[in-house]
């Protein structure tokens, strides 16, 4: 699992799934994207859950639920008050960012590129709890699907701020399996799961007032 699933993943599918099978034990592991893929088509791994679209025919994608990838800064930052921001007034900024393996990092340097904008992140972090508490510091700025932050905009530690429509951050959730693997009754059950949550439902949190 890629680490901007872990904490909506162990809020609201997890949970849910551990109420309604209480003896069914989940082992999971946080890596970057291509350690999942590599995992899972080694089958270490029954299930992946990544950002990012998947483009191995050894793999069977299960759930596809496209993502906005938004401009994550504190409240007071000059930009947090804008309706949308564009890459030329990111890139102005310091910012922090996940490690070139990473779904997300690797669209954001895609929408750079074809912007002809030089992306040169201040921090390279994998972890999200580190790129939204640089964020919430007021040291710059950082790009995330707003469900990852979930918590600290509900409590208005920081904001997301949408990217100008022209540009196309945008972001995949994956969850996929080894092609021709037998999914146990468990992961199945699990996959169920999440379909139904918040976390691919299309629904995003919204910055409080």
């Amino acid at each position: 699992m890629g680490s901007g699933f872990l904490r909506e993943f162990v809020t609201s599918p997890l949970a849910i799934f551990f109420s309604a099978y209480p003896r069914i034990r989940v082992e999971l592991v946080i890596a970057q994207a291509d350690e999942i893929v590599d995992a899972v088509v080694a089958d270490v791994a029954e299930i992946g859950v990544v950002f990012g679209a998947i483009d191995d025919p050894s793999l069977n994608v299960l759930i596809d639920a496209e993502r906005p990838i938004s401009f994550i800064v504190a409240p007071e930052h000059p930009l947090a008050q804008k309706t949308e921001v564009t890459l030329e007034e990111v890139s102005k900024i310091p910012l922090g960012l996940p490690p070139s393996s990473s779904g997300i990092r690797q669209v954001t340097d895609k929408a750079f590129e074809a912007a002809k904008i030089t992306l040169e992140p201040l921090l390279t972090v994998s972890t999200v709890d580190a790129l939204i508490q640089f964020a919430a510091m007021g040291a710059g700025g950082t790009f995330l699907p707003a469900f990852s932050c979930r918590k600290e905009l509900l409590a208005g530690t920081v904001v997301a701020v949408p990217v100008s429509a022209g540009t196309m951050l945008r972001t995949k959730a994956v969850v996929f399996s080894r092609q021709e693997r037998h999914l146990s009754p468990a992961a199945v059950a699990l996959l169920n799961v999440l379909e139904n949550t918040l976390m691919l439902s299309g629904s995003e949190p919204k910055s409080a007032a």
